[in-house]
């Protein structure tokens, strides 16, 4: 019975990560290089990426939520997380960003979303997860103003994934920034982002999700012991009431036999 329970949690637990369908519920906070080395058409595929991720959820007070800080020299909040709490106006408001360049102070960036972005007053909710998606295409001014401010940000136990794009993209601080090596995204050019939306997408849900994976295994294991108890039950109750009382008889009749002394001739009694 526990290895066959083992094994249906094993394809439950499979059927689960391989899903598609993400039960997640966070608050997302997307932050957009806007620096000079991008360009204003790179800056728009940038933007085209992030609608084509945020159309990927449902978006609500009670579901997900989105927010957008793009940076360059200066930090620039363009929507707080309970700013739009239905896909078309999030839609609308990412149309509306526009490209301002400057240098790359990524620090400030991740210091502005730390002190800011996730508190209560701009939409952040305490029961949710706290996730940070940054989008660049090259190595900060400060780098190591960028890794404290990294240390900082994962100490909200925020899940920060980094994404880096074309070949000025510094891996190293990129794996400094996320919250994990695993959270580290890199592809060839802006065009490429269309690629790794579904895997932007499985590693923001990976961590949020875990807990509903387990969920569905327990309650699948559960489900399966409850069925099979009730099955033996069942089966007990409705056996025959002849072969029952057959087997309680071929029981005892077992049980006297193996009780029951045999008498100890004597060897008078074994002459012939």
């Amino acid at each position: 019975m526990w290895m066959f329970t083992l094994l249906i949690s094993t394809v439950l637990l499979h059927f689960a990560e391989q899903s598609t369908y993400c039960p997640i519920k966070a608050d997302i906070v997307l932050l957009i290089d806007s620096s000079g080395s991008v360009g204003k058409s790179n800056f728009q595929k940038q933007i085209d990426f992030v609608k084509d991720f945020v159309n990927r959820f449902s978006i609500g007070s009670t579901k997900n939520q989105f927010s957008v800080v793009t940076f360059a020299t200066a930090v620039n909040n363009e929507f707080w997380l309970n700013k739009y709490m239905n896909k078309q106006g999030l839609m609308n408001a990412l149309k509306n960003i526009t490209y301002n360049a400057g240098s790359t102070n990524t620090h400030l960036a991740l210091d502005f979303v730390r002190q800011n972005s996730f508190l209560s007053a701009n939409g952040g909710r305490p029961n949710f997860g706290n996730i940070v998606i940054i989008l660049t295409d090259g190595k900060s001014d400060d780098q190591s103003a960028t890794k404290k401010a990294a240390e900082d940000l994962h100490m909200l136990r925020a899940q920060v994934i980094s994404v880096g794009i074309g070949s000025g993209a510094d891996i190293l601080e990129l794996e400094k920034i996320a919250s994990d090596k695993q959270y580290v995204v890199h592809v060839e050019n802006f065009d490429a982002l269309k690629t790794i939306e579904t895997k932007i997408q499985y590693v923001a849900c990976q961590q949020t999700s875990d807990f509903w994976i387990w969920i569905l295994v327990g309650f699948g294991s559960c489900l399966i012991l409850g069925l099979m108890f009730k099955l033996c039950w069942f089966t007990n109750l409705n056996f025959p009431t002849e072969k029952r009382n057959k087997r309680k008889i071929s029981s005892a009749w077992n049980e006297e036999k193996m009780t029951t002394k045999r008498p100890i001739k004597t060897r008078k009694e074994l002459d012939f």
